[in-house]
């Protein structure tokens, strides 16, 4: 059984499909509930859709070296675990997938459109991302039925990411999981954002619970955006020969403020800007896990950067920090 050609036995229903949606609506029905929905007419008016392909890229960028990575399926980790990243130029990994087209090695989570910023032009932040929050932009780029098994998007492993993913060339099917779902799907006691279930073989005798799990799914085609809300488990299946560009945010406030400070020329002014702004009572209302989900995602990033981090919070929240990373 497989839930990326799915048999009887598992709960799938579509996402919803909207379009001429204003950004009111957009945020109003979806963004805020937390409820995904493809935008059928999301990015139709980039010019990527018509520029880019992999001769595009062949040509105009081919010297330029990036990071592949097999997506071979299997569940979430082993996948990760057995990536076999290797640095390459584009011109070399469209050699590699042209001859071997069932290779499944896949430029992922490219950095490209920060390194090649003329690009972002041709593909510029889609109208409904939320301006006042802090954008990651990641390209994809890979061959017919590469694989990326169930998980979920975040930073430090706390934050849930929310991602506007836009599809320019090829079609990609999702399946989607609320957060809700997370009993029926096995979190790996190694990291709770993926599920030890491989979608290609469903050993339902290994896994029962999955019966009771809710998926929804779409068919991603060029020219649509696709909204997966923060904390939703998700896997994607190439069909075809795709190229794609996810618009990552989070929606907390503080962690947005960090990311700021992490991107920032110049963090220590972002910093004196906000010192000790951020208070025990606004964590405890409204941070994944509080107290301890601070000290975890701390703990996470670059040591270099905790001690600016640290000086956004009140002199109680810094002491509560502390305790809570010493147990």
């Amino acid at each position: 059984m497989s839930i990326t050609r799915p048999e009887k036995g598992l709960s799938i229903s579509p996402i919803e499909r909207r379009s001429n949606l204003s950004v009111e609506e957009f945020n109003r029905l979806y963004r805020q509930p937390g409820k995904p929905v493809v935008v059928t007419d999301g990015v139709a008016e980039w010019r990527a859709l018509q520029e880019w392909s992999f001769d595009y890229f062949k040509e105009k960028h081919g010297a330029h070296p990036v990071m592949a990575y097999f997506a071979r399926g299997g569940p979430y980790l082993d996948n990760l675990n057995n990536s076999g990243p290797r640095t390459i130029t584009v011109a070399e990994y469209l050699s590699i997938i042209e001859q071997k087209p069932d290779c499944r090695l896949y430029l992922g989570e490219s950095s490209i459109l920060e390194e090649l910023p003329e690009l972002g032009s041709a593909a510029p932040a889609p109208r409904y991302a939320p301006p006042e929050r802090i954008m990651t932009r990641r390209f994809w780029l890979g061959p017919a039925n590469t694989l990326t098994a169930i998980h979920k998007d975040s930073i430090a492993g706390v934050l849930p990411i929310c991602t506007l993913f836009a599809q320019l060339q090829g079609r990609k099917h999702f399946v989607l999981a609320a957060p809700d779902q997370a009993p029926f799907l096995y979190p790996s006691p190694v990291d709770s954002n993926a599920s030890l279930v491989d979608p290609e073989e469903v050993d339902l005798e290994k896994f029962p619970l999955l019966r009771q799990a809710r998926f929804e799914e779409t068919i991603l085609e060029p020219g649509e955006l696709l909204l997966i809300p923060g904390g939703w488990w998700h896997l994607v299946q190439a069909m075809e020969p795709c190229i794609s560009i996810s618009n990552d945010w989070v929606e907390d406030p503080l962690a947005d403020l960090v990311t700021r400070i992490l991107k920032s020329p110049d963090p220590l002014a972002l910093v004196q800007e906000h010192s000790e702004t951020v208070s025990r009572e606004q964590i405890e209302a409204g941070f994944p896990g509080g107290v301890q989900g601070v000290a975890i995602a701390l703990s996470k990033l670059p040591e270099e950067a905790r001690p600016l981090v640290a000086q956004l919070f009140t002199t109680d929240l810094q002491a509560a920090v502390r305790e809570a990373g010493a147990r």
